[in-house]
């Protein structure tokens, strides 16, 4: 695991004896039951605290009322968690180092923490445009969250409490209404891949704060899949030679283990992280320009399967903040389940070892292709949506050998869908109006079976 990036420390990582670590916390050897350990540098893991904080990032001055009330004390609740997660999160490093507890205790609470942690900064970067309703909810969590003790008081493999769900996004096209309401709220694929994006969308946020690296301006820069247990999703990418590039993963509250490795043309693996966590990191720059392959896989999980993502960071790419890729996201599963309410028995993401989801980002007039993917059985849905700042995109989908246009969705809307009949193909999704950069994501659901 590389050890260069300063927020890798900090997303619960502890190197194995005998893979070395950072200098001058090397192997040590700790009376039984504990055994050799790899000491971490305690204050290095509280600078990575320093700095983040709800009122730092958020600014609701301009609301009034008791909404805006309600918003300046989740701010400083939020604020408040954050300088208590630190004071644990140090005070566990301490106790680790002094051979206090084992490598698997540590490990365990070491996550809680960190979960804890991504779970406030995705709610302070969602707070801005919360309803006063919602943001009483937060403020009920973060105040159940300190007086509990925080998660790291969670019993073993209790999930994360649930975000509030968005708002509703403004969409042109309405669809008609069905069953309870409430329903696309409770869409289970689009619930559990949120959790995915969501401490990888946290991750990114504090690398983007604390490096020159930004979201990957050539390629997509978030994907998601479905994957099962001890399976691999992979991808080819062509890299930059000499261009420093940093990939980020994460898993839903279900995944244990979810390891990164970059490989090139012949196989050889040439960075990786297999810590046994669910939030790897890799930094990697490639020797020469080229095609390399990137492989995300879930080693570990709770269940036959679980919900992975990953992002796509490079030197100088484009710094978005966090809470335009959740908005992004959001519109998208909320568009999703409710296509999904509209299909007996319902829609689920895309398999097939294909991927699920890709999240671009897309300036005005520019457009962006995915290829290879492939439809069997039956058809599947492809929707596209932006964040706040979309006025309209457009679909495209392609024959993948012909090039020829299968079908099309350039209505004036900014959540265009279509479906796509059995075949291979490329889809382009085009940004042909917004008030500058937009974060686009592009979704591929199919029939549930």
């Amino acid at each position: 695991m590389s050890t260069t990036l300063i927020f890798v420390a900090a997303c619960g990582e502890t190197q194995k004896p005998g893979d070395g670590g950072p200098a001058g916390y090397n192997a040590y050897q700790c009376p039984a039951p504990v055994g050799e350990i790899v000491r971490e540098d305690c204050s290095q893991l509280g600078l990575n605290y320093d700095g983040v904080s709800a009122s730092g990032s958020l600014d609701v001055g301009g609301v009034v009322g008791a909404s805006g009330e309600y918003k300046q004390q989740a701010i400083r609740a939020a604020d408040t968690l954050i300088q208590v997660l630190k004071d644990q999160r140090v005070a566990l490093c301490h106790g680790f180092n002094t051979c206090k507890m084992t490598v698997a205790e540590y490990r365990q609470d070491q996550r809680r923490i960190d979960d804890t942690f991504a779970f406030v900064a995705t709610i302070t970067e969602r707070l801005k445009s919360m309803s006063g309703d919602e943001v009483q909810a937060v403020l009920r969590q973060l105040n159940d969250i300190r007086t509990s003790g925080t998660l790291a008081g969670r019993a073993s493999g209790e999930p994360l409490p649930q975000l509030p769900p968005p708002s509703n996004p403004a969409v042109d096209r309405a669809l008609p209404a069905r069953g309870d309401p409430s329903a696309a709220n409770a869409w289970r694929p689009g619930m559990y891949m949120m959790q995915a994006v969501g401490r990888v969308a946290a991750m990114a946020h504090q690398v983007e704060q604390k490096t020159t690296l930004g979201f990957d301006r050539d390629h997509a820069c978030v994907l998601g899949a479905f994957v099962k247990t001890r399976s691999i999703q992979s991808m080819w990418q062509t890299f930059n030679g000499g261009v420093k590039y940093a990939l980020i993963g994460g898993g839903e509250d279900n995944a244990i283990d979810v390891d990164i490795g970059i490989a090139d043309e012949n196989g050889r693996v040439l960075v990786s992280d297999t810590a046994d966590d669910a939030n790897p990191v890799v930094e990697f720059t490639p020797p020469a320009s080229g095609r390399y392959e990137i492989r995300l896989s879930l080693a570990d999980s709770k269940a036959s399967g679980s919900f992975v993502a990953m992002a796509l960071m490079q030197d100088g790419g484009y710094a978005i903040p966090a809470n335009r890729l959740l908005q992004s996201f959001s519109s998208a599963i909320r568009y999703g389940s409710k296509l999904s309410e509209q299909v007996q028995p319902g829609l689920v993401f895309h398999g097939g070892g294909d991927w699920a989801f890709f999240g671009t980002v897309l300036e005005p007039n520019q457009s962006s292709t995915f290829s290879g993917i492939d439809v069997a059985g039956t058809p599947t849905v492809a929707l596209a949506a932006g964040d706040d700042s979309s006025l309209n995109l457009d679909l495209e989908v392609r024959d993948g050998s012909s090039d020829r246009v299968v079908v099309v969705d350039k209505d004036k809307d900014a959540v265009p869908n279509t479906v796509i009949q059995p075949g291979n193909y490329k889809v382009l999704v085009q940004n042909p109006s917004s008030n500058g950069a937009t974060m686009v994501t592009l979704l591929l659901l199919d029939v549930a079976q």
